[in-house]
């Protein structure tokens, strides 16, 4: 638009805007193959109000894409963890996508780098499995890709710090950047988790859930557990735990509430299961009430009320977070089903946010939570053992998965992603343990180095620039010796082996009907721009006419003469 009112103010001011258009030819080329995926799915009102605007402007789509595409490849792969305790397994789903071809004699083979940066090949699977789909497919639409075909792998015994890796298909296939997919894994020693508690045995109890002597034999156990009473809490490191259960704490000193919060605000995660020994003493409901306790609580304690009859966690279609792993599994099982016999009644703060219910006509909050600085509190309003609050005890697998995503979800914050599509923002958080400056070095997959400084203070380094595909390395470089502090992936989208073509009426909708000019090969291009910069020419139509109208006038003319004749004759 600018360039045209330049042109304007170039041409003497006598002429019309009408006649400068004339003269000024103003067009937009685009290239494309027309694939539905590299397209807003939304269309933007802005463009559509631009081009209704600038209707002087001409816009030429030209389709370059394949009337038949053929590809097979690997549209995304999904990891049951990213962030795993060392010694440990992940599973990978491969998605195998197929248009146009099928997965004869092609193998999906994984691979992981050694220590030395070496990729070591750890299996194989073949793709027969999607043959009869993907002929189904092209018989259907031979353009149509063929999706949801899974296969899955797994990483057993996860021993190093960093494990980087790729999925690969053997295939002949035309397109070639999704025949290859990668991924990283990080492996941590156990988290350490500690467990307070006046009762020890109930602290007891909670500890064998998490880290039962079984798994801790066989050095499978997913954490590390240690159980200490009130009087040892303020002479204890809480940095070096990624997470604290207070477990019937029914009183704290000021210092410890401000031990806690400032332990949550650098990143902590903090649960209370609130439960006693007792009937509801005052002195709880002062301290948990009080001003330094409500900086870290989610919730107000307003007493403990009984359940007559018994009611039951609320848990039936919840989509928290927190139970997405029962979600994948189709129910909660046992879990739901456990009487809850008492409860604290509660009133979240405004920060707070019911996770859970009760399934009592008042719907009380039965697991509340916030964040905290960097940190998580989590409050949970009533016992988890057999003492006369409830029976989740009793809920077997279902209550030792509840107490693994419970912990998992407090030390999420304490994690970090390691698998990232092109050009999102990728990002590593450490706890803080100095104020100096750090500097590190990313390693990119096309062999680039590139230094990064952190300033004094700051614990998250943020990596914009991810375009290139494939795996990368973050190298701790503020000491004499560097070391690798972290790993990611980068993904094309799966999007990109997409093929499906977009359709009349969605281009309709995204650029205005009538609005563009489409083309599929050079010749008609090239009509499209005569018709649109000349029009059409008419005089070639009108001669037609006046032949016709000659011919019908001459024809007429004929007829009338001829009868006029006969009646002549006749007289």
């Amino acid at each position: 638009e600018d360039d045209f009112k330049r042109s304007g103010s170039e041409q003497p001011a006598s002429q019309s805007e009408s006649s400068l258009s004339e003269q000024s030819v103003r067009e937009i080329y685009l290239y494309t193959d027309l694939a539905r995926s590299a397209w807003r799915r939304q269309p933007s009102q802005l463009i559509k109000e631009q081009l209704e605007k600038l209707k002087w402007l001409g816009i030429y789509i030209i389709d370059v894409g394949v009337t038949n595409p053929q590809n097979i490849g690997i549209s995304q792969i999904g990891l049951s963890h990213e962030s795993i305790t060392l010694g440990n397994s992940v599973s990978l789903k491969a998605e195998i996508v197929s248009t146009g071809i099928t997965a004869e004699n092609t193998l999906l083979e994984l691979y992981t780098q050694n220590e030395k940066g070496q990729l070591i090949k750890r299996d194989q699977r073949p793709l027969s499995t999607v043959n009869s789909s993907s002929e189904h497919a092209a018989t259907d639409n031979d353009s149509a890709p063929l999706q949801g075909v899974q296969l899955e792998m797994s990483l057993p015994n996860i021993n190093q710090k960093i494990t980087q890796g790729e999925l690969r298909i053997t295939s002949s296939d035309p397109y070639l950047p999704d025949d290859v997919r990668y991924f990283t894994i990080e492996a941590e020693p156990p988290p350490e988790i500690l467990v307070v508690s006046p009762d020890q045995n109930s602290a007891r109890l909670w500890s064998d859930v998490l880290a039962p002597e079984k798994l801790v034999a066989l050095k499978k156990n997913h954490y590390r557990s240690k159980v200490v009473s009130l009087n040892e809490i303020e002479s204890l490191p809480l940095e070096q735990y990624a997470a604290v259960y207070l477990i019937n704490i029914t009183d704290l000193p000021a210092t410890s509430w401000q031990q806690f919060t400032e332990y949550a605000e650098k990143g902590g995660g903090v649960c209370f299961i609130l439960g006693s020994d007792g009937n509801a003493p005052e002195s709880m409901i002062v301290s948990f009430n009080s001003e330094v306790a409500q900086k870290l609580l989610p919730v107000e304690l307003l007493g403990s009320l009984k359940f007559i009859p018994p009611e039951f966690l609320d848990l039936e279609n919840n989509q928290h977070a927190l139970f997405s792993y029962f979600q994948n599994l189709g129910g909660t099982g046992e879990l739901s089903s456990m009487e809850i016999n008492r409860f604290w009644r509660v009133d979240p703060a405004n920060r707070g946010q019911v996770i859970a219910f009760y399934t009592d006509s008042r719907y009380s909050p039965a697991i509340v939570e916030q964040s905290l600085g960097q940190g998580k509190v989590v409050v949970l309003t009533t016992g988890i053992d057999a003492t006369g609050w409830s029976q989740l005890l009793l809920a077997r697998w279902s209550y030792l998965a509840f107490a693994d995503q419970l912990t998992r979800y407090l030390i999420r914050t304490r994690s970090n992603r390691t698998n990232y599509l092109a050009g999102e923002v990728a990002s590593y958080q450490w706890p803080a343990s100095g104020d100096g400056a750090i500097s590190f070095l990313l390693r990119t997959p096309d062999l680039k180095q590139l230094p990064i400084e952190v300033p004094a203070g700051k614990h998250q380094v943020l990596i914009p620039d991810t375009t290139v595909v494939g795996p990368y390395q973050l190298i701790d470089n503020s000491g004499n010796k560097t070391r690798l502090s972290t790993g990611f992936s980068i993904n094309a989208s799966p999007g990109e082996s997409d093929f499906q073509p977009i359709s009349a009426e969605e281009l309709n909708q995204i650029l205005g009907a009538e609005r563009y000019s489409l083309a599929r090969d050079t010749e008609g291009l090239k009509r499209t721009i005569r018709t649109g910069r000349l029009g059409v020419e008419i005089f070639p139509l009108l001669a037609t006419l006046l032949l016709i109208f000659f011919c019908l006038e001459h024809f007429t003319a004929n007829y009338f003469y001829e009868i006029d004749q006969s009646a002549e004759t006749s007289s």
